[in-house]
């Protein structure tokens, strides 16, 4: 016969496991409720539970005592042929919504960029996903949240399907649903992170980023005056000119230069574009800018088309003569101290860096650059 118990140890907390907290739910928040203990998945018939409190006050000495009263009879007495699956069940019944003790379930938790502890989920490929896809971004407090930008991108996506069980449940929490913004290997959480806040800043701290920018590009002709920076603009298909056309990432418009810039993080340009079908991300974006950037901008002179990735080979030049192409990394771009953010930006970088699965990428995509941007 099967004899369930549980056993005071470490538990790991960036793994499954259940919290324990104490004190009356309000429903609006859980914040005001006082963690007492963490239980981890079994290993054979015992259950590992760390205990959050000393017991130091009687206060403290009631709350474990009736967490172990709730531990013993939840994994050891009800006699349930699956002790752990009955209690990620009860972290959702009324039950444990009315109880003193309140069981929580986590797919994980890591510290985020800034040291602040936030919840997780793996996908069955194991890329790491934030429960909230706010918790992926920067968000600047000078900013009020959330942006359209982001509001934008939070649609729910088909990955959805690739978080099981636990994961299944945490990846969906924040929202209801899960979308392509909590994940580590998001592209668009570091474009917004990047650019997004970059575009909010005052306009004096903006020229400023912009031009260092510049500098790293090697686009010494384009000049930072009037900057705006724009997030997922649709342009009209240079092949038909029908609305609906290529997403722009980012558009940089200045004085006298409109850049499109293509961001990508490892994922590969996209080929097979066109009304033909036998164009490329980049092509695309760089026939829109010679053919109709000096119609639609007849006050612009220069014109690029610009790569964004992890790699510093991950894209090759198909723009038309005469439309300037530069590529280069996050890595770079976010080293530049002139952003609004850099400090943050810089941890934030590494941190998704640190937590990328790097997918296997073939070289010889090398960028070909041209001498400058020409109209």
């Amino acid at each position: 016969m099967t004899k369930w118990r549980w056993a005071e140890t470490s538990v790991d907390r960036t793994g499954h496991h259940i919290r324990l907290t104490y004190g009356k739910f309000t429903g609006a928040t859980s914040d005001h409720l006082t963690p007492v203990a963490l239980v981890g998945a079994p290993s054979g018939e015992v259950f590992p539970v760390q205990f959050l409190l000393g017991g130091a006050s009687p206060a403290e000495q009631k709350m474990v005592q009736d967490a172990k009263d709730e531990l013993t009879f939840y994994l050891a007495e009800k006699g349930e042929k699956d002790p752990w699956a009955y209690a990620l069940y009860h972290c959702n019944t009324a039950a444990n919504l009315y109880s003193s003790v309140h069981w929580c379930m986590s797919a994980g938790v890591m510290k985020d960029w800034n040291g602040d502890e936030i919840q997780i989920a793996r996908s069955k490929g194991g890329v790491i996903a934030t429960v909230h896809p706010y918790e992926n971004v920067i968000c600047p407090r000078d900013i009020l949240w959330p942006p359209a930008e982001i509001v934008q991108k939070a649609y729910k996506s088909r990955q959805e399907l690739a978080f099981e069980g636990l994961d299944g449940v945490a990846a969906k929490h924040g929202l209801g649903f899960y979308t392509d913004l909590q994940s580590i290997h998001s592209e668009d959480a570091i474009t917004w992170s990047v650019f997004g806040t970059a575009a909010r800043a005052p306009q004096s701290k903006l020229k400023v980023w912009l031009a260092d920018l510049m500098r790293l590009l090697d686009l010494p002709v384009v000049q930072t005056d009037d900057p705006e920076v724009f997030l997922w603009r649709r342009v009209p298909h240079p092949d038909t000119l029908v609305p609906g056309g290529p997403e722009i990432d980012v558009g940089i418009s200045t004085v006298n230069a409109l850049i499109l810039v293509e961001a990508k993080w490892q994922s590969g340009v996209g080929a097979a574009q066109g009304k033909m079908r036998d164009k490329d991300q980049i092509q695309l974006r760089g026939e829109f800018a010679k053919k109709y950037g000096p119609r639609l901008f007849p006050n612009r002179s220069e014109f690029a088309v610009v790569g964004v990735s992890l790699f510093a080979d991950a894209f090759t030049d198909t723009t038309p003569e005469g439309i300037a192409f530069r590529s280069t990394t996050w890595e770079r771009i976010c080293s530049l101290a002139s952003h609004p953010h850099g400090d943050e930006l810089q941890r934030y970088f590494n941190w998704k860096k640190e937590h990328t699965r790097t997918a296997n990428h073939a070289s010889g995509f090398t960028a070909r650059k041209l001498a400058k941007p020409q109209g």
